[in-house]
C-alpha cells in the first residue's frame, strides 16, 4: 500500500500559500448485483462479481478522501487504486458500508474507486471524492531527536511536563525521555533549566532502520497471525470482520455507540463461548489499544490476542475455560482517525512515491501523531487531519473521573491537552457509553513505551488518594502480569507522575473495575516489530513462551474470579428482562464541574428461571456511602417495571433475590406478546417515491420493544428501498429510502425484528405504486 509522507516543519507551513478547502470533486453510485465475501484490494478486478468501479483524474495534487455513504444493513468495502501501477493507495473495510479512505494524489494521476459488495441486500451505495489541494514540500526538515532528561524528583517531572514538550511515557522521578522536534524546542528545554543527553539523534532514520529490519527474514518466534510488520488500519478491519464471519458462535461484531470525529466507526469483537446468548450474566473483560495513534504496538498485542483466543478455543484448556466464564471484548483501535494519519505516513524503505519525504514533523503530526483529529483553531477545520500540526485532544486525558487535574494541560497545542470538557471527544464518549453498559471486572488499555515495560494500576495521580481500597488485590494481579512479561508492576503516579482523565481511572472510580495501563517495553513508540510486538507477545529470555499472551490470559482468569466481584443469583420468570441500574455524579478536578453518570446493564432470564449475574460491587471505591446500592428491576416489556429491588453487594459477596415479576392486575400475559405492524399511507407515499427518494411508512411495535428492525421494499427478489431502526417501542414514522428507481407495479414491504427474548418477528404489506 502506498504511504504518503509530508514534511510539516513550522517554517515550511508558514511559507505555503493558503490551500483551497476540501471540495467534492466526484460523486455517484456504485452498483453490484451480487455479494461476494472477500477483501477489496488490488487483486479484485473492476469487472469481478460483487465489485463496481469508477475512475477519476486528479486536477491537482493534494489529499484525496474517498467515502461510501452506506449503513450497517449491508456491507460494502472500499479501495482506491492507482490505475497506472495497479497499486493500492488506501482501503477501508468497516462492518457496514460507512467507509473512508485518505491518500495523497498528484496532478494528473488517474485513480480507480472500487466498491466491493461483501454481504447484505443493498445492491448499490453512494460514493463521494473530496480533494484538498496542497503541494508536498521538498525543503529539508529539521532533525528530530529523542533525549533523556535527568530529574531530581516528581516536582521536576511536573515542571518538565509544564513546558508543553513531548514528554514520553518513559518517565519517572529521576529521568524522562523527551522528543524534540526543532531547535526552538531544544532551546525551550535548556531555557527551563534542564539538561539533556541524546538517546536517538535522528528519529526518522531510526524508524527507517526499524522498517528495513522488519522486511528481512523473521526471527524464530511466530505470532498467531504470522505477521512480521505493523498493520494498516484496513488490516485490523479485515481481521475483525473475518473473526466474526468465520466463527459466528464464538465471535460477534461490536461497534461503539459513537463514531470517531471524522466519522469512522470504532469497532471490535466480543469473544465468548456461545457468544450470542442474551440470558447469561458473565462478567466482561475489556482489552483496548491505540488511544494514542503513534503507539502502534498497543493495537498489535490486542489484535494478536483476539486471533489467539479464537484459534485456541477448544484446544487450549485455559483459554477455553476463560471464554466459558467471561465475555472478552477486544477493541484494538480507539483512535482510528489519528492512526490512519500516523500509520499511513510512517517512513518506509519500500515507499516508491517520488514526492514522499519520509519526514517526521512538528509535534503531533504524521507518524508521530498522538492525539485525535480535533482542529486546534477554526481555520484547521477545512484541512485534512494529515496536514495539521499541534492539533487534537489527548483522549487519555479526556475521561470524566478527576478530569482536568495534574498531568493534563489546558493548552490545545500541548501533547497532553485534555480538551475543553470531560468527554468532549466522540472517541472517549463512545468508550464511556460502551463501558457504562457492561459489568467489566478487568479493563486493560495498552500503551507504549517505557524502557523496561510496566503494568500500571490506580491511582494514576495522588491528588485524592495514594492507594486505593483495592490495592492488595490489584497489586497481586499487576504483579502476576508483570511476572509473565518481565516488566515491572507499579502504582501509576509513582512511575509516570500524575495523569488525570485517563481511561481506566473512570472504570475504576465509577465502576469498581480493576484497570491497568501496560506501557509496552521498547525504545520508541513503534520500534522494530520483532522486538516490540513479536518478542513482547511471545516473551523473551526468562519469559519465553509467556509474555503478553500469558499476562492477558491471567487477566481473563482474574476477571472471572468471584472473589474479586459480586454475584447476584436468583429466580424469575423465564424471558423477563433484568436490569441493573445506578446513577451518580463523578467528580472532576475542576471546581463546579461533575459528570452525571448512569450505569445500565441488562440480561434476560434463562428458560430455567434461574439466573446468575456476575457484577461489579454496588458501592464505588470512594463513595461517601458505605452501602451504595444497585437498583435491580424485572421488566416486560423493557421499560415496564414489574418488580424492583435494592441490591447491595461487595467483592466476594453473593446475594439471592427471588423475583415474582408479576404482571399488573387485569393485564394477562398473553396480551403482552410483542408483535410488529406496518401501516402505509398509499394516497401519498405510494405515488411519489422517485421524486422524494423515500416512502413514508408507519411501523408499530405492540406489547414490547423490538430491536434491529429492518424494512425492505422488494419485487421479484430485488430490493428497491430499505431502512433500519436499532430499537422500536410503540409507533414511529419511518422514511424507507429508495436505492433504485421504482416502476409502476406491486411491491412487498416487509419488516423484521427481534423481541427481548430473541424471537424473530415479521410483518408485511403489499404496496402498489402507480404514476
Amino acid at each position: 500500500m502506498r504511504r504518503f509522507a509530508l514534511a510539516t516543519s513550522a517554517a515550511l507551513l508558514v511559507a505555503f500559500p493558503s490551500p483551497a478547502a476540501a471540495a467534492v470533486v466526484r460523486s455517484g453510485t456504485l452498483e453490484a448485483e451480487r455479494a461476494v465475501a472477500r477483501t477489496c484490494d488490488e487483486r479484485v478486478g473492476a469487472s469481478a462479481p460483487g465489485a463496481a468501479a469508477s475512475s477519476w483524474t486528479a486536477p491537482a495534487g493534494g489529499f484525496l478522501t474517498a467515502r461510501l455513504d452506506g449503513d450497517r444493513s449491508s456491507d460494502w468495502d472500499l479501495a482506491v487504486i492507482d490505475e497506472a501501477s495497479g497499486e493500492l493507495i488506501g482501503a477501508s473495510a468497516a462492518f457496514g458500508s460507512t467507509e473512508q479512505v485518505l491518500g495523497y494524489v498528484t496532478a494528473g494521476q488517474r485513480v480507480t474507486l472500487r466498491g466491493c459488495r461483501r454481504l447484505g441486500a443493498a445492491a448499490s451505495v453512494r460514493f463521494s471524492l473530496d480533494l484538498y489541494e496542497k503541494p508536498l514540500p521538498t525543503a529539508p526538515e529539521e532533525q528530530i531527536t529523542m533525549v533523556e532528561v535527568p530529574l531530581g524528583g516528581l516536582a521536576d517531572l511536573a515542571r518538565l511536563e509544564a513546558t508543553g514538550l513531548d514528554v514520553t511515557h518513559d518517565a519517572g522521578p529521576f529521568s524522562a525521555k523527551v522528543v524534540l522536534y526543532s531547535g526552538a524546542e531544544r532551546r525551550r528545554l535548556t531555557g527551563a533549566g534542564f539538561q539533556a543527553v541524546t538517546v536517538i539523534p535522528d528519529l526518522a532514520a531510526h524508524d527507517r532502520a526499524s522498517r528495513r529490519a522488519e522486511a528481512r527474514a523473521p526471527g524464530p518466534r511466530v505470532l498467531p497471525s504470522g505477521r512480521t510488520t505493523y498493520r494498516e488500519y484496513v488490516d485490523y478491519q479485515n481481521e475483525l470482520k473475518g473473526l466474526a464471519e468465520h466463527n459466528p458462535s464464538l465471535v460477534r461484531k461490536v461497534t461503539l455507540p459513537l463514531p470517531s470525529l471524522e466519522g469512522r466507526p470504532i469497532e471490535g469483537v466480543e469473544i465468548a463461548t456461545d457468544v450470542n446468548r442474551s440470558d447469561d450474566g458473565r462478567p466482561a473483560y475489556v482489552l483496548m489499544g491505540l488511544h494514542h495513534a503513534r503507539e502502534w504496538p498497543s493495537g498489535e498485542l490486542a489484535m494478536e490476542f483476539a486471533l489467539d483466543a479464537v484459534a485456541s478455543h477448544g484446544g487450549d484448556a485455559r483459554i477455553t475455560a476463560m471464554l466459558d466464564k467471561v465475555r472478552l471484548f477486544v477493541l484494538p483501535v480507539i483512535n482510528p482517525d489519528g492512526f490512519v494519519v500516523s500509520r499511513a505516513a510512517g517512513p518506509s524503505p519500500d515507499d516508491d512515491n517520488p514526492n514522499a519525504t519520509n519526514a517526521l514533523a512538528v509535534s503531533d503530526a504524521m507518524a508521530y501523531k498522538r492525539k485525535n483529529c480535533r482542529p486546534t483553531v477554526p481555520a484547521q477545520a477545512a484541512q485534512p487531519c494529515a496536514t495539521r500540526t499541534h492539533s487534537g485532544v489527548d483522549l487519555n486525558r479526556n475521561y470524566g473521573a478527576y478530569w482536568g487535574g495534574s498531568g493534563s494541560s489546558d493548552l490545545p497545542t500541548d501533547q497532553d491537552y485534555r480538551g475543553p470538557a470531560p468527554y468532549s471527544e466522540p472517541e472517549s464518549e463512545a468508550v464511556h457509553r460502551f463501558s457504562s453498559g457492561l459489568q467489566d471486572t478487568v479493563f486493560i488499555s495498552n500503551h507504549t513505551f517505557t524502557a523496561d515495560g510496566k503494568w500500571l494500576r490506580q491511582p494514576g495521580f495522588d491528588d485524592v488518594i495514594q492507594v486505593t481500597p483495592d490495592e492488595a488485590a490489584m497489586k497481586d494481579l499487576g504483579d502476576a502480569m508483570a511476572a509473565a512479561t518481565g516488566w515491572t508492576s507499579e502504582l501509576g503516579y509513582k512511575t509516570l507522575g500524575d495523569i488525570t482523565g485517563a481511561t481506566e481511572d473512570w472504570n475504576y472510580f465509577a465502576q469498581g473495575t480493576y484497570g491497568y495501563t501496560p506501557e509496552i517495553r521498547g525504545l520508541n513508540f513503534h520500534a522494530n516489530y520483532q522486538d516490540s510486538v513479536i518478542g513482547e507477545y511471545e516473551g523473551e529470555d526468562a519469559q519465553a513462551g509467556r509474555g503478553a499472551r500469558e499476562a492477558f490470559i491471567v487477566a481473563g482468569e482474574w476477571a472471572a474470579n468471584r472473589a474479586d466481584h459480586g454475584v447476584i443469583r436468583g429466580t424469575a420468570p423465564a424471558g423477563r428482562l433484568l436490569r441493573l441500574r445506578k446513577s451518580f455524579t463523578t467528580p472532576t478536578s475542576q471546581e463546579g464541574i461533575v459528570v452525571n453518570d448512569v450505569l445500565d446493564t441488562t440480561m434476560t432470564v434463562p428458560a430455567s428461571g434461574q439466573f446468575v449475574w456476575d457484577v461489579n460491587p454496588s458501592t464505588r471505591p470512594l463513595s461517601p456511602s458505605r452501602s451504595e446500592a444497585w437498583t435491580l428491576t424485572c421488566e416486560s416489556p423493557p421499560g415496564t417495571v414489574l418488580e424492583s429491588r435494592s441490591i447491595v453487594v461487595g467483592r466476594g459477596e453473593e446475594v439471592t433475590p427471588n423475583l415474582t415479576c408479576a404482571f399488573p392486575a387485569g393485564v394477562p400475559p398473553r396480551r403482552r406478546r410483542t408483535r410488529l405492524r406496518l401501516l402505509v399511507r398509499r394516497s401519498r407515499s405510494a405515488r411519489t417515491p422517485n421524486r422524494r427518494r423515500h416512502l413514508r411508512v408507519t411501523v408499530v411495535a405492540e406489547g414490547g420493544r423490538v430491536r434491529n428492525v429492518r424494512l425492505r421494499l422488494s419485487r421479484r427478489g430485488r430490493t428497491y428501498a430499505r431502512a433500519r431502526l436499532r430499537s422500536l417501542a410503540g409507533r414511529r414514522r419511518v422514511r424507507v429510502r429508495r436505492i433504485r428507481r421504482i416502476v409502476p407495479g406491486r411491491y412487498r414491504l416487509a419488516a423484521t425484528g427481534r423481541d427481548t427474548a430473541g424471537r424473530l418477528l415479521r410483518a408485511a404489506v403489499t404496496v402498489r405504486y402507480r404514476r
